[in-house]
């Protein structure tokens, strides 16, 4: 990979639409993509809490599952939380849960 990420624990996976790789990256409470040509980048998380809103605040525990739906919304195994996590990419990058 190209990018210094290191991913802890990284237990679940989708492709998107655009062939990236989503990954939960669990000990790190993050949500991370590789991309087709292989750079990561964290797409939203930061430090273990509960919280929604924007990418940049948002925070999970221990995320485990992931999905993503036609439109491109993510859905988020909170494990930690106990909580479905939705992530509209569309709407400039919100969180809420379910």
């Amino acid at each position: 990979m190209k990018s210094e990420a290191m991913f802890d624990c990284p237990v679940g996976i989708c492709v998107d639409f655009e062939g990236n790789i989503i990954v939960c990256d669990s000990n790190n409470h993050k949500i991370r993509k590789i991309s087709k040509d292989g750079n990561v980048s964290t797409i939203t998380g930061s430090t273990r809490g509960c919280r929604d809103g924007y990418l940049k605040d948002v925070q999970f525990d221990d995320p485990r599952g992931i999905c993503v739906d036609n439109s491109g919304n993510l859905y988020i195994a909170d494990w930690g939380n106990g909580r479905i996590r939705k992530i509209v990419l569309s709407e400039n990058g919100k969180a809420k849960y379910l």
